[in-house]
């Protein structure tokens, strides 16, 4: 369904679709009639529709879906081994990430997609340079990390570790 964001001065809708071959996000402001609609006829538009309204976010100042401004800490190399591991998502059926350390660096790589660099700004978050994604991980009681958080735009999706 659509879903709502924005500020209650500047509010928002939005929907993110997929059909078999065809992927789709919409954007409208409800005070101001600004909005656009992407779609593609490939699987995994929704990466390049994400792009997309985010460049239409910065060049026409939106100011909820402009990429966010990051910064990066430093953590030191033991920390990263906590988050490597294969989760799964029940919700879209079949999509996976797979987190690994290589040399020191923490890298994710969703089904169907490419590897990526992920950045630490917190303990627990991590964020991509090339995508406005987000990457969040969940722990239990323990410090042991349980499931992830990937929030993209005005999705999210939690997968659960599996390995």
């Amino acid at each position: 369904g659509v879903q709502i964001g924005g500020s209650p001065s500047n509010p928002y809708f939005t929907h993110g679709g997929v059909n078999e071959g065809f992927e789709a996000l919409f954007v409208g402001y409800e005070n101001n009639g600004d909005g656009a609609a992407i779609m593609t006829n490939a699987q995994g538009g929704l990466r390049i529709c994400s792009e997309i309204m985010s460049a239409i976010a910065v060049a026409y100042n939106w100011p909820d879906l402009k990429p966010a401004e990051r910064t990066m800490i430093q953590l030191p190399p033991e920390a990263l081994t906590r988050f490597v591991g294969s989760y799964e998502a029940t919700t879209p059926p079949g999509f996976a990430v797979t987190i690994t350390d290589e040399n020191g660096q923490l890298m994710g790589q969703p089904t169907r997609g490419s590897k990526a660099q992920l950045f630490p700004e917190s303990p627990t978050k991590f964020f991509l340079t090339q995508a406005p994604v987000e990457i969040e991980f969940v722990p239990n009681d323990k410090g042991e990390i349980i499931s992830l958080i990937v929030h993209q735009g005005s999705q999210e999706i939690t997968a659960t570790k599996t390995k």
